[in-house]
């Protein structure tokens, strides 16, 4: 284990949510989807969880920046767009969106901002 964090308790969080969030995207690209956008970013989703989650194993330079694309990318940006293409729905087609869909994008939305201000507290930057 390297130090990357202050604080344990952290790092073993952020190592879970990492963990999961990557058995969930190759989980998703395994379904069945003739739109080719969509397998596109279930394999972008991948790579990012990949790197992020073998950035906990290596001693590199390039950690904290995938952690910071994968906080961003996958835990602020993902769920914000879902929750905008939702109200897009309702307004524009008037679409009963279900809380089964947006109660999941407003959780992992507040769950990133969470792990992201723990993140800026708790990192350590080495001066390379």
């Amino acid at each position: 284990m390297n130090r990357l964090f202050s604080n344990n308790t952290f790092y073993y969080f952020f190592l879970i949510v990492v963990g999961i969030n990557f058995l969930g995207s190759i989980g998703g690209i395994s379904k069945e989807t003739d739109i080719l956008i969509v397998k596109i970013l279930g394999m972008v989703t991948v790579v990012v969880c990949l790197l992020a989650l073998l950035s906990f194993f290596t001693d590199l330079k390039f950690n904290h920046l995938f952690f910071k694309i994968y906080l961003y990318g996958k835990g602020l940006l993902s769920p914000f767009y879902l929750l905008i293409y939702f109200l897009y729905e309702k307004i524009t087609n008037d679409l009963y969106v279900s809380g089964t869909y947006f109660m999941p994008a407003l959780f992992r939305l507040v769950l990133g901002f969470v792990m992201l201000v723990l993140y800026n507290k708790y990192k350590i930057e080495k001066n390379r």
